[in-house]
């Protein structure tokens, strides 16, 4: 069900890469994000279980605060790892996830976590995938279909380029 205050809540990627996620989401996924906030209550509405990794203890609390003050808590693992290596290293102690988000810090090591943990047929979304720093991580996933979505003038946000790029892991 989605709270109505809710409804413009979204992940804080690109809009083209929020409508592919939002078609292919199912209910029944789990979802492992790095880097929580908006995109946290919006997937605790949509998918069965979400792990979540922030770094920053002061947003993990108001992410944490907002989770409780709309009773989404009940799917919700949300974890502060402050050290980095640890924070990209987490998604090993879950269970094989349907979707994972990247839109966190260390972006190009979460990569690589995530590429070798999300299930088969799953999908990997890169939040900010034209920066210089992710393009070697990037490179392991050439062989998955891929869909890069660009920010439009519409979009509000920064005048700098902004692509959130969607993967799916071959079956």
């Amino acid at each position: 069900m989605i709270i109505p205050e809710l409804d413009g809540t979204y992940p804080w990627w690109v809009w083209g890469a929020v409508d592919h996620v939002k078609r292919v989401l199912q209910p029944d996924w789990r979802v492992f994000e790095w880097g929580s906030g908006g995109s946290t209550l919006w997937f605790a509405q949509r998918v069965a279980d979400v792990s979540s990794m922030e770094n920053n203890p002061e947003w993990y609390e108001k992410t944490r605060a907002e989770l409780a003050q709309y009773g989404l808590s009940a799917n919700v693992w949300l974890q502060c790892e402050e050290n980095l290596p640890d924070y990209a290293a987490e998604i090993e102690w879950h269970a094989a996830p349907d979707l994972v988000s990247v839109d966190g810090r260390n972006r190009a090591s979460c990569l690589r976590y995530a590429c070798g943990t999300l299930k088969p047929g799953g999908y990997l979304v890169l939040d900010n995938s034209e920066r210089a720093e992710y393009q070697d991580a990037m490179h392991l996933l050439d062989t998955w279909e891929r869909w890069d979505y660009v920010k439009t003038p519409e979009q509000p946000g920064s005048e700098a380029a902004w692509t959130t790029t969607v993967w799916r892991k071959p079956k």
